[in-house]
């Protein structure tokens, strides 16, 4: 969507590669620091900061920015999937527990799905000020740290409400609400 133009050569490349560079060297700090404080505080730090880097994406115009910025964001994800299976492994029983995995590893595919659909109607907005994909990206951090600061606080309290069919309902309907 245009953040090849600040780069040449193999740079576009080698940025993919570093997120999962960054990604496997901190998995097993963030596995070790997730175990010693609060899950739930644990894991909405860790996706705030995503987020923030996430913006930063959008202003970052040199390959230097932009490789730190890939490296940052693979360290925070990494404490995503084991955060979950912590938290799947706390509240539901062990017969339980494979579907509720299953059931966070699916939401891949889905956000995949709706990323793309969203990627193709930020590609028909123009701005002089900011290309489509910088669009794209304060948006979407905009929700995500909208919604993390409105829930994040009850994740553990009550696991059955927040990943219920009727929450999950509210949650869908309080994004649309925001986003008009």
């Amino acid at each position: 969507m245009g953040i090849r133009r600040y780069l040449k050569g193999n740079e576009y490349a080698d940025l993919g590669t570093m997120f999962y560079v960054g990604y496997i060297v901190a998995e097993p700090i963030q596995c070790w620091l997730m175990q010693r404080f609060p899950i739930g505080k644990f894991i909405g730090v860790n996706v705030m900061c995503w987020g923030v880097l996430v913006a930063a994406t959008a202003g970052a115009k040199s390959y230097g920015a932009l490789l730190t910025i890939r490296i940052l964001l693979g360290a925070f994800e990494a404490s995503v999937a084991p955060s979950l299976i912590l938290i799947t492994g706390m509240w539901w029983t062990k017969a339980e527990q494979s579907r509720r995995t299953g059931l966070w590893y699916m939401q891949i595919g889905v956000a995949q799905i709706v990323g793309a659909g969203m990627s193709y109607g930020f590609q028909h907005v123009n701005s002089p000020a900011f290309a489509n994909w910088q669009i794209m990206f304060l948006f979407m951090v905009s929700r995500l740290e909208r919604w993390l600061c409105h829930s994040h606080t009850n994740l553990l309290r009550t696991p059955h409400r927040v990943f219920s069919p009727s929450s999950l309902a509210s949650l869908l309907s309080y994004f649309y609400q925001t986003a008009l």
